[in-house]
């Protein structure tokens, strides 16, 4: 779709933040992608795995990808292992990543570029485990996260405290306002166009940080969301 083919061609004209530390305008490379179910926003995320393992460098980094829905994260995944472009090692579930301290240390003794994990996958509610925040900033301290992907993005606004309230805290807890934090890209199918009150709540949640809107047939521009 236009949407789609507009959020790639963006994804890739950017470093990717923390792998390579050499553009700090790369870290501030934010996006906000509405497509429409079927749109196409699962290969907006693996694209950017396609380029990691293959060209490395410029796209080198782990990739977090926040999602509330463990049977879109099992159906991603599995495409992934279903690929032979990617290694098997490409994803890892954080539920079962937390088990294996071993396992943790020596992805993080892998030097950057090297390594064949692509995408670490974490429901909202981890994020607020220490276990995870912990891990976590590590990853950051080393520079080792390209990119943050929250899909539903729309619960950061919706989400109240009987419905997964843990979107309320992704920013603090992904360092959205660090200064050297990862990119962010916001992922949903139903944020409202031109709606300036929704956009508002969006925007204080995320603490001001801008954002490059994508959406199916409409110009792209720098804006608050």
């Amino acid at each position: 779709s236009q949407g789609q083919k507009m959020a790639i061609e963006m994804h890739l004209s950017t470093a990717g933040g923390g792998g390579s530390g050499d553009d700090d305008r790369a870290l501030c490379e934010n996006y906000l992608v509405v497509l429409p179910t079927g749109g196409g926003k699962t290969v907006v995320i693996q694209i950017h795995a396609f380029f990691q393992y293959h060209h490395h460098s410029a796209l080198s980094g782990l990739s977090i990808v926040v999602t509330p829905l463990v049977a879109l994260r099992n159906s991603q995944i599995s495409e992934f292992l279903n690929n032979s472009a990617f290694p098997q090692e490409c994803c890892v579930v954080w539920q079962d990543l937390k088990k294996d301290i071993s396992r943790q240390k020596g992805l993080l003794a892998v030097p950057l570029g090297q390594s064949n994990l692509v995408f670490l996958f974490v429901t909202p509610e981890a994020c607020e485990e220490r276990s995870f925040l912990e891990f976590y900033g590590v990853l950051l301290g080393l520079r080792r996260v390209s990119r943050v992907y929250v899909d539903e993005a729309h619960n950061i606004v919706l989400a109240g405290e009987e419905f997964r309230p843990a979107y309320k805290s992704l920013a603090k807890n992904l360092g959205l306002k660090k200064e050297h934090g990862p990119s962010f890209t916001l992922l949903s199918a139903t944020i409202p166009k031109n709606d300036a009150h929704f956009s508002s709540k969006l925007t204080r949640h995320l603490g001001g940080m801008l954002f490059q809107p994508v959406r199916e047939k409409v110009e792209i521009g720098r804006a608050h969301v």
